[in-house]
């Protein structure tokens, strides 16, 4: 038994390996909270965050374990095409200029993307696109309200070739703003070790803890 967080020495070993690549954005580990699988810390997300009737911005097809969790809040859930590189950006600020013109625009919560060799899709967004939608966001929170990235890295470290990606959250000062990253052991290392973790903004720990 630890703290609600999880263990303090193994959330700060967890940071070394997770960021081992980007450790000048290495997150404090004090913003690390750990759950029983990613799946989990999906689930702590949307019972904090999302009221009935909130908007949740998923990449065409994505990860249906969360497709679920979203509908077990009645979230609106709206999909944006994707491609080989993921999202499509062109498409998500088509996405966001209709909910805005709609009025809907303070209901739009979060935009989730598997960063990674995408489940279903296999795609992997793109450093470009990455980039890009951190400009997107970055513009809809300062004319729309808040916004977040949920950047789901469960197949981070499944690369076999190529070189490695940063995270969306390392090419980001002002990270522990908006984005929140999630990661697992259960992909990457055996199904049968559910230990996922969640990186959040400071603000959102004590929420997320209290339930």
């Amino acid at each position: 038994y630890d703290s609600a967080s999880g263990s303090e020495s193994f959330r700060a070993a967890l940071v070394g390996w997770s960021y081992a690549h980007w450790p000048q954005t290495a997150p404090d580990p004090s913003r690390v909270i750990l759950t029983a699988g990613s799946n989990q810390f999906l689930h702590l997300l949307a019972e904090a965050l999302i009221d009935p009737g909130d908007i949740v911005i998923v990449a065409a097809p994505t990860y249906f374990v969360f497709l679920g969790t979203l509908r077990g809040v009645d979230a609106r859930v709206i999909g944006v095409r994707a491609d080989e590189d993921g999202m499509c950006l062109d498409s998500l600020e088509d996405t966001l200029q209709r909910i805005a013109s709609c009025g809907d625009g303070p209901r739009v919560k979060a935009i989730y993307t598997v960063t990674e060799f995408d489940n279903p899709a296999g795609s992997t967004l793109s450093l470009d696109r990455r980039q890009r939608l951190l400009e997107i966001v970055r513009r809809w929170r300062r004319e729309q309200g808040p916004l977040l990235i949920l950047s789901d890295n469960a197949y981070q470290h499944l690369r076999y070739e190529g070189e490695a990606l940063p995270p969306i959250s390392a090419l980001a000062d002002d990270a522990d703003d908006f984005i929140v990253d999630l990661g697992t052991f259960s992909k990457s290392f055996s199904p049968g070790i559910r230990v996922g973790w969640g990186v959040v903004p400071e603000y959102m720990s004590s929420r997320l803890l209290e339930i």
